[in-house]
């Protein structure tokens, strides 16, 4: 009898280089709660997102240039 295959096959569809704000924050060290309060904050992050105060959409981020931002922002931060 042959062994069973431990992949698993993945519920949902993995877009690659596109971020929501839920994986944006899962790759912070912040909370998603805390970028929905705070987001604001941070006007930079239009560079890279669709985020916009006035539109009323699904957030979507660079994951590249998100990524970096992240890192220099949170990980090595300016002197």
């Amino acid at each position: 009898m042959a062994r069973p295959v431990k992949n698993k096959k993945l519920t949902s569809p993995v877009v690659y280089g596109v971020w929501t704000l839920e994986k944006f924050a899962d790759a912070s060290p912040r909370s998603y709660s805390w970028w929905i309060k705070n987001i604001s904050e941070y006007p930079e992050i239009s560079k890279f997102s669709n985020w916009d105060k006035k539109k009323k959409e699904h957030w979507a981020f660079d994951a590249v240039k998100a990524n970096e931002w992240l890192i220099k922002k949170f990980v090595y931060k300016e002197v």
